[in-house]
């Protein structure tokens, strides 16, 4: 979702403002990445370098088991 915002001390009526930055909503308990055909340790070591650049909680899910990291 592009996310837009007018200078400071603009007048109304000149339409929107600029893009600024993008934006993605999401809920409590959306599934954010999926990975098929790749062993569980794999995964997880993929998973574990990802989390550090999203700004939210993230859960490890397998068929067997569930780390919380």
């Amino acid at each position: 979702m592009p996310i837009t915002k007018k200078p400071n001390e603009v007048r109304l009526g000149r339409g929107k403002g600029p893009l600024k930055y993008w934006a993605c909503f999401i809920n409590k308990g959306d599934c954010l990445i999926e990975i098929k055909g790749a062993n569980s340790l794999l995964a997880k070591k993929i998973l574990v370098d990802a989390k550090i650049k999203l700004p939210v909680k993230c859960f490890f899910h397998s068929k067997l088991n569930r780390w919380i990291f």
